[in-house]
C-alpha cells in the first residue's frame, strides 16, 4: 500500500476512535445540544411551585420597604417555624397584587396581607387570625404632609404633589381616593403629581426628603416610625384621619385544609402567652393575635 493511502487510512483510524471516546464521555443526563429549535413543540413554563410539605411558605406584603419588612416580620417567622417543626421561607413580592395572585394559585402557605389587598381577594383566603393593638382589631390612615410646607387641611393640597403606596392599599390609596371622590375630583385634577412608593414607609421618606407634598399612610406604620424616629414629629404633620377599618389579616389560601389552619391559628393566638412570644410581638408593635370577627366574612 502506497504511504500516502497508509496515512489516509491511519487519520481515518484515528479520528473514529476520537469520536467513539468522544460519544463515550457524555452522560445521557448531558445529552449534546441540538441546534433545531422547534417552536411548535415548547412546553408551557411551569407555575410558581408551591413549597414542599415540610417547607412553609410565607407571603408578606410590602407595607414596610423589603428591607424593613425582613427585619419586621423574621422573629416572627423564625417562631413559627420552630413551633409548626418546619421550615419558614419568607416570599415578598413588589405589589400587593402579586401577592394576592400566590394566594389564588395556592403557591403560598400563609399570608400577611393588607386591608385592601383583603377585600380584593376575599374569596381566595380564609383569615387565620388578626392582630390586637392597644385592645382594637382596627386601624386608619393618616394623610401626612411636610410641616415646613404650611399646609393644614387636605383642601390644601391642590395643585401639590402626591404619594400612594399600592393602588391596593387602602389606608395608601383607597382612603385619599374617597377623599377625592367626596370633591368630585380625581388625582390627576386635583394634584400636580402623583407616585407610588410601595411602601408606607417609602411614602413616609418620600415627604420627609421632599419628593411629595404629602401623602397618604398606615397610621400603624407612622406610629412605628416615630417610635424609631421621634424628630419625624419635626418634619411631618398629620392634615387627616380616617375612619376605622379592619385590621390587615393573616390569611391563608382558600385550599388549605382545616387541620393546618387550626394548627397555624393555635400558635400565633398563643404567641403573647410565652417570653419569646411576648417580645417578638413587641418588636412588632402588636398586642396579640385574636379570632376574626365577622367584617373578615368573604364576600
Amino acid at each position: 500500500m502506497p504511504n500516502s493511502a497508509r496515512v489516509l487510512v491511519i487519520r481515518c483510524f484515528l479520528l473514529c476512535l476520537c469520536c467513539l471516546v468522544g460519544g463515550c464521555g457524555r452522560s445521557q443526563e448531558d445529552p449534546a445540544p441540538s441546534k433545531l429549535i422547534r417552536l411548535d413543540k415548547l412546553a408551557p413554563l411551569p407555575d410558581y411551585e408551591a413549597g414542599r410539605p415540610e417547607t412553609l411558605r410565607v407571603a408578606v406584603a410590602a407595607i414596610l420597604s423589603p428591607q424593613g419588612t425582613e427585619a419586621s416580620y423574621q422573629n416572627l417567622l423564625d417562631y413559627l417555624g420552630e413551633k409548626l417543626g418546619v421550615e419558614v421561607q419568607m416570599v415578598q413580592r413588589r405589589t400587593y397584587q402579586e401577592i394576592n395572585e400566590l394566594i389564588a394559585r395556592g403557591s403560598i402557605d400563609l399570608a400577611f396581607v393588607c386591608t385592601g389587598a383583603y377585600r380584593a381577594g376575599a374569596g381566595e383566603m380564609t383569615v387565620v387570625a388578626v392582630p390586637q393593638i392597644n385592645g382594637a382589631t382596627t386601624y386608619r390612615a393618616v394623610i401626612l404632609a411636610a410641616r415646613k410646607a404650611g399646609l393644614h387641611s387636605f383642601a390644601d393640597l391642590r395643585g401639590k404633589s402626591f404619594a400612594f403606596s399600592d393602588p391596593m392599599s387602602n389606608t395608601g390609596f383607597a382612603y385619599p381616593q374617597s377623599l377625592l371622590t367626596a370633591r368630585s375630583e380625581s388625582a390627576e385634577s386635583y394634584f400636580s403629581r402623583t407616585f407610588f412608593t410601595y411602601s408606607h414607609d417609602r411614602t413616609i421618606s418620600a415627604i420627609v426628603e421632599g419628593m411629595a407634598a404629602a401623602g397618604s399612610v398606615d397610621e400603624l406604620v407612622y406610629r412605628h416610625a416615630l417610635k424609631r424616629d421621634p424628630t419625624l414629629a419635626e418634619s411631618l404633620v398629620v392634615l387627616q384621619r380616617s375612619e376605622e377599618f379592619p385590621m390587615p389579616p393573616v390569611v391563608a389560601p382558600k385550599q388549605k385544609d382545616g387541620a393546618f389552619i387550626a394548627r397555624v391559628r393555635r400558635v400565633l393566638l398563643e404567641l403573647h402567652q410565652e417570653p419569646a412570644g411576648q417580645k417578638i410581638l413587641a418588636g412588632l408593635d402588636i398586642e396579640c393575635f385574636v379570632l376574626p370577627g365577622k367584617e373578615y366574612d368573604a364576600r
